[in-house]
């Protein structure tokens, strides 16, 4: 109602409710508010020591944020992933995809990991439409299935009038 975005908070779980880490986004409040989704920002991930064990970076990007901007060079998105914080460990990398949301995992050498290809429509506020979104993780042939990242649908009250999100990691094993 207000146009106020506050900074991002995110509790992360193992398969058994137990807590894992904590997450909070440090950015400036005028880039929350005029650049949105394409606002410049680093995650400190915490574990339960309150040690900081994984810092996630991203620049400011100007564009509208559509799912085909990825093709636009000024509006590929990349978050540099740090762990330790100070060593880069790898990246995620939104590629041209013209329809649909498409990201590449990189190692520290740049080499492909993983692919990331997202739902044509995301379930999102007012037009969730009782439905959740899958962005489906493949090997590096695009082809093999290994996993997936669900975002479950709240109801239409939490997706309607609140930014809270609940998303599931499935079919990959973290250590």
């Amino acid at each position: 109602l207000t146009g106020y975005q506050p900074t991002s908070e995110f509790s992360i779980f193992n398969r058994n409710g137990e807590l894992l880490f904590n997450a909070k986004e440090d950015s400036t409040c005028c880039q929350r508010c005029w650049c949105t989704n394409s606002r410049e920002f680093t995650l400190h991930i915490r574990d339960t020591a309150d040690n900081e064990v994984i810092r996630m970076s991203r620049a400011l990007k100007c564009c509208c944020v559509c799912c085909w901007c990825g093709d636009c060079e000024s509006c590929k998105q990349e978050i540099i992933v740090e762990s330790p914080p100070g060593t880069i460990i790898g990246s995620a990398n939104h590629e041209g995809s013209r329809c649909r949301m498409r990201y590449t995992l990189r190692d520290a050498n740049r080499t492909n990991t993983l692919g990331i290809i997202g739902p044509r429509c995301i379930c999102d506020g007012d037009f969730s439409c009782c439905c959740e979104s899958e962005f489906a993780i493949y090997g590096t042939d695009d082809l093999t299935k290994i996993g997936g990242i669900r975002k479950k649908y709240a109801g239409y009250i939490s997706e309607a009038f609140t930014s809270a999100d609940s998303f599931t990691l499935e079919g990959i094993c973290i250590i």
